[in-house]
């Protein structure tokens, strides 16, 4: 199962915040990913091509998928 660990990690924490609000937050999740990705399995993201085009209006640099992975640290596409 590709992204299995993952899927769980989102899961648990929507499930913990809808019972206690607001305790779920960026750093905790952050210090969370940090623990539980080197010792995941690999995984793979996959792109369709509506999803590259969509990523184009957001950042003039990317022209082709492999440009994302190549954007600043900070920056993020949603």
């Amino acid at each position: 199962m590709i992204g299995t660990n993952l899927l769980q990690i989102a899961f648990m924490a929507a499930y913990v915040n809808k019972t206690y609000p607001d305790y779920v937050n960026e750093e905790r999740l952050i210090k969370v990913l940090d623990a539980m990705l080197p010792k995941s399995t690999p995984f793979y993201i996959t792109f369709r091509n509506e999803d590259l085009e969509f990523f184009k209006t957001l950042e003039p640099s990317i022209a082709v998928i492999e440009d994302v992975l190549k954007l600043e640290e900070n920056l993020y596409v949603y």
